[in-house]
């Protein structure tokens, strides 16, 4: 049987690596790093359990409209993020895509709409997926050849 692709929410992964590992976690100059470190050992350990034959990550768009701003007034309002996290978030997709990661950010956009996109590339084409993200919206994706995996506990699994 041919490995599957893996497609990770970033942005899920990210916020899960964020609070997860303690902020006494740096890089030079005193930024912090909790983050970066979190979300590459977590990449890191799906690679090793899963052996897949690419990596996909998709990533939000913070603060820039998608269509479902149109459809719903006040989508997402109000979220409110520590300068910590957005800091770090901005450096993520550079850190992921110089391991050779495909990564997927455009304005008007959200990591839904990548993982949605590659899923259903992969099932066109005959494939499998793994679908990485703690959201629970990505398990109308699930089906033939197509598994999500939800982390279950902190960044150790």
């Amino acid at each position: 049987m041919a490995r599957p692709l893996l497609a990770i929410d970033g942005d899920s992964f990210a916020h899960r690596a964020f609070h997860g590992v303690p902020r006494s976690v740096g890089r030079a100059g005193g930024k912090p790093g909790n983050l970066l470190h979190g979300l590459t050992s977590m990449v890191l350990r799906l690679w090793e359990q899963e052996r897949p034959r690419t990596v996909v990550v998709g990533w939000d768009m913070l603060g820039t409209p998608t269509y479902r701003n149109e459809l719903l007034e006040g989508y997402q309002g109000g979220r409110v993020f520590d300068p910590e996290i957005l800091e770090q978030l901005d450096l993520l997709p550079g850190l992921v895509a110089s391991t050779g990661i495909v990564c997927g950010k455009q304005a008007g956009y959200e990591a839904d709409d990548f993982l949605a996109a590659v899923v259903a590339q992969e099932r066109r084409r005959g494939g499998a997926a793994l679908v990485a993200t703690s959201d629970r919206d990505a398990y109308q994706l699930a089906g033939d050849g197509v598994t999500i995996l939800q982390p279950q506990r902190g960044v150790s699994e």
